[in-house]
């Protein structure tokens, strides 16, 4: 018997001149809600460098690592770069007080198929109810936000009750 030979399709390189946030939401709506578009994608940045992005993953279902994380949300709840919004929607369905909050207006398709709040806004701007919140999520890598992880985390504490 022959072995298993699994072909990695080559990752798609978005075509130039078109915006990342217009690239990232158009890859999120293709993979939203864990459909079979699973290719590797990498964003191409303005000095040539390639970052990839596991956009199945931020818009997927939520799994059991993001199930032991939203466990220890309590209380009200602000989900920072909330992205698509896979967790912010999976809060608010649970009956949860959440908000999303993105910088990227095109970006939290899934927050809103769910109907839940959202806002679009920078982290370090104005944040409604700021000093108000019981928790804080940071989740798929958004410790980042900003270039200055120190930056963030003080600004996050300023967020929380």
């Amino acid at each position: 018997m022959l072995p298993l030979v699994h072909t990695v399709p080559r990752p798609s390189l978005p075509p130039e001149g078109l915006s990342p946030a217009h690239l990232l939401a158009t890859w999120i709506a293709e993979t939203a809600g864990g459909r079979d578009d699973l290719k590797p994608r990498l964003l191409r940045l303005s000095d040539g460098h390639l970052v990839p992005l596991d956009v199945a993953r931020w818009s997927g279902p939520v799994d059991r690592a993001d199930e032991s994380l939203l466990s220890r949300a309590t209380g009200t709840v602000l989900d920072v770069g909330c992205g698509p919004g896979r967790l912010t929607a999976a809060l608010h369905r649970r009956g949860v007080d959440v908000m999303g909050l993105e910088l990227v207006d095109e970006l939290p398709v899934l927050a809103r198929e769910a109907g839940a709040p959202l806002v679009v806004g920078d982290v370090f701007g104005e944040v409604p109810r700021a000093g108000a919140w019981d928790s804080v999520l940071l989740a798929d890598g958004n410790v980042g936000i900003g270039g200055d992880a120190a930056m963030l985390l003080r600004r996050t504490a300023e967020l929380v009750t």
